[in-house]
């Protein structure tokens, strides 16, 4: 047996090892656990693990020449993040000499309605600059009806998948 965590305010010797009837190994990498398991009420998992940061939810595989975009859980609510979104991309692709195959992933997204117009301008933007053609999903159908009627009403690609083996399937057609 190894030990490889142990709980904030626990003396490893005492409270620990002369407590046990063998000595197990201790893992030279060993850990102090997360003390919000001990503490009453809501760890705050739910917030932690659905923030990603917005440089991790864009990829780019050379080998496929794909850029995958992963707006999964992504809440839109300042038009500073809209900006962000433009200046990463712009950083990822912007030092290719040449335009990339695309697939967004739209499940659970959300934008404040106020700021789909400027979404939207920004998509085109980044659609013309850095994409050869581009694709989306998601299981939402209210986010399929209006994301595909923002992008409707300034001629671009309407079509959002409910799936990504679908979505990919139409990028290799």
């Amino acid at each position: 047996m190894e030990l490889i965590e142990i709980a904030p305010g626990i003396d490893l010797e005492l409270d620990i090892l002369a407590q046990m009837e063998f000595r197990p190994q201790i893992s030279p990498q060993l850990k102090l656990m997360d003390a919000r398991i001990f503490s009453e009420g809501s760890m705050g998992l739910r917030a932690e693990l659905q923030t990603l940061p917005l440089d991790r939810r864009l990829t780019y595989d050379a080998g496929q020449n794909l850029f995958f975009v992963n707006f999964d859980n992504l809440e839109i609510r300042r038009t500073e993040q809209i900006d962000d979104i433009r200046r990463l991309i712009g950083e990822k692709l912007g030092k290719l000499d040449h335009k990339v195959y695309a697939i967004i992933n739209y499940d659970n997204f959300s934008i404040a309605p106020e700021l789909l117009d400027a979404y939207v301008e920004m998509v085109r933007d980044v659609v013309t600059r850095y994409y050869t053609r581009v694709t989306r999903y998601t299981t939402s159908a209210f986010t399929r009806a209006q994301i595909g009627d923002a992008l409707s009403t300034r001629q671009l690609s309407p079509h959002i998948f409910d799936n990504q083996g679908d979505a990919l399937a139409s990028l290799k057609d």
